[in-house]
């Protein structure tokens, strides 16, 4: 049995999707998705799922998640996390359509959507 240490499974900070403080929510989903483009990293076929901010001396000062993209998108899923206890897994296709249609996510136009991203700042998301 092969033994796989934790340092054989992390992704250098080199290789991690980041940006800085003064960033847009698009921005970071632009690094994000050129971070999976890249990536290569050996023992893992899994990609980025996050995005590291920067200080402007390059220390890491918090993260955003893919699903901290998706709440600055559509501010209705907070009320879906927060009021329905959703955790991702084992919905059915039925529940989550129901979800969709309840809280009538993504129901401003695409280029609404996508003008937000650009106008908000990572650090509002960040963890």
């Amino acid at each position: 049995m092969e033994i796989i240490k934790v340092a054989d499974l992390t992704v250098p900070l080199s290789e991690y999707a980041t940006v800085k403080d003064d960033a847009s929510l698009y921005d970071a989903v632009i690094a994000l998705e050129k971070a999976q483009e890249k990536y290569t990293y050996k023992h893992s076929e899994y990609r980025h799922r996050a995005i590291l901010v920067l200080d402007q001396k390059g220390k890491v000062v918090g993260k955003i998640s893919q699903i901290d993209v998706l709440r600055g998108l559509e501010p209705k899923y907070k009320e879906i996390l927060e009021g329905r206890g959703f955790r991702g897994v084992g919905f059915s296709k039925k529940f989550l359509k129901s979800m969709l249609k309840d809280y009538v996510l993504f129901d401003s136009p695409l280029h609404d959507i996508c003008r937000k991203a650009s106008d908000q700042p990572v650090t509002k998301f960040m963890e």
